[in-house]
């Protein structure tokens, strides 16, 4: 049932995969909050738009007065009017 090792440890320990292995994950809560963990770097910063370089893609991050609140190893914590998010490969 959970072959995969990391699987397995987030089971037995009650926690996301994501917290063990460092794995790409995009939260979006309403409009207003997005996280972003995972990434390799951030390509483009502005109040209108934020671009993240993942590993084969990158996300694109549109809307209106976007600050970043939060950003350390690998996550970030975005506020702003959330327009819309997409990714292209």
């Amino acid at each position: 049932m959970y072959g995969d090792p990391v699987q397995k440890s987030a089971k037995i320990l009650d926690i996301p995969e994501d917290a063990i292995a460092k794995r790409i994950r995009v939260e979006i809560v309403g409009f207003s909050l997005i996280e972003v963990s995972g990434y390799d770097r951030i390509i483009e910063y502005s109040r209108e738009c934020v671009r993240f370089q993942l590993k084969n893609e990158i996300i694109t991050i549109n809307g209106e007065e976007i600050v970043m609140k939060s950003l350390e190893n690998g996550d970030a914590i975005l506020r702003g009017k959330i327009n819309s998010v997409t990714d292209e490969a």
